[in-house]
């Protein structure tokens, strides 16, 4: 699953239609978060940036369409892209803005299945298994030429941001990544690499598998996030200037919220 920072030059890819899915009662993707047993329903997790709204792939159409922009953007790099495969574990996000597909970014959560990037670097991934840590893998970014590439890329990043650490509490993430992609991830993002190029058979290129302290993150964020702006300026000295406010980050999550059985309880008595 290399990640990469790669424009999709194209026309712009249609959301036909594009509508949220059903609200939490009708749909069985919930993830925990929070200490006090409330969890986060998918379809409620909508993260809105300036005229970028950012949400969950739930239907068929959805994984499609994210899909079909990833394939635009390997094949026009040259690699080979292997058949999607469907993991559990893995969230699928899409940025849009109206009825415009602008970009998508996938992060998988560590399971008995392990992580894509076990294919390659698992001695590498185990070290932080055995410590202890909550590991996570982001990967295929494709972000089309059709909007703010810098506007998509900070939505995207903040909403893997939040649905892995705010949500699920991931200590540590890690990508794939073409050579060429290095200076990208450690000098805007602080990604480092702790494994040596190796070639990656699923797209016929060469891979370096990179790694980020979310703490690091936390901090950046915590240090420079102001009011969730995304302009040129602020996000070439950090994309993490323009992320959620931890006051917005806890307005976000207490919106996706599904009450606990107790509270359901209490609501239908006094309804």
């Amino acid at each position: 699953m290399c990640l990469e920072n790669v424009l999709f030059k194209g026309h712009h890819q249609p959301l036909l239609p594009l509508s949220f899915p059903p609200r939490a009662h009708q749909t069985p993707a919930m993830q925990p978060a929070g200490s006090h047993g409330s969890r986060v329903c998918d379809s409620a997790f909508v993260l809105q940036k300036g005229d970028v709204t950012v949400r969950i792939a739930h239907t068929s159409h959805d994984h499609h369409l994210a899909e079909a922009l990833v394939k635009e953007r390997y094949t026009w790099r040259g690699y080979q892209l292997t058949p999607h495969v469907h993991h559990p574990q893995r969230k699928t996000f899409l940025a849009s803005s109206g009825d415009q597909l602008l970009g998508t970014l996938s992060i998988l959560l560590d399971s008995n299945t392990g992580l894509v990037a076990d294919g390659l670097f698992k001695p590498e991934l185990d070290r932080y298994r055995k410590l202890g840590h909550r590991v996570c893998e982001l990967g295929k970014l494709a972000i089309s030429r059709a909007g703010n590439s810098h506007g998509v890329a900070t939505a995207l990043f903040n909403m893997a941001y939040l649905y892995g650490r705010t949500v699920h509490h991931v200590s540590d993430t890690f990508i794939e990544v073409n050579p060429r992609h290095v200076s990208f991830y450690r000098r805007l993002l602080g990604f480092d690499v702790i494994a040596k190029r190796r070639h990656c058979p699923r797209v016929n290129a060469p891979a370096i598998l990179m790694h980020l302290d979310v703490a690091h993150a936390d901090r950046q964020i915590s240090q420079l996030a102001t009011s969730g702006c995304s302009d040129k300026k602020t996000w070439a000295r950090s994309p993490y200037s323009s992320f959620l406010t931890r006051e917005q980050e806890e307005s976000l999550i207490e919106a996706s919220l599904e009450p606990t059985e107790a509270e359901a309880g209490i609501q239908f008595a006094f309804a």
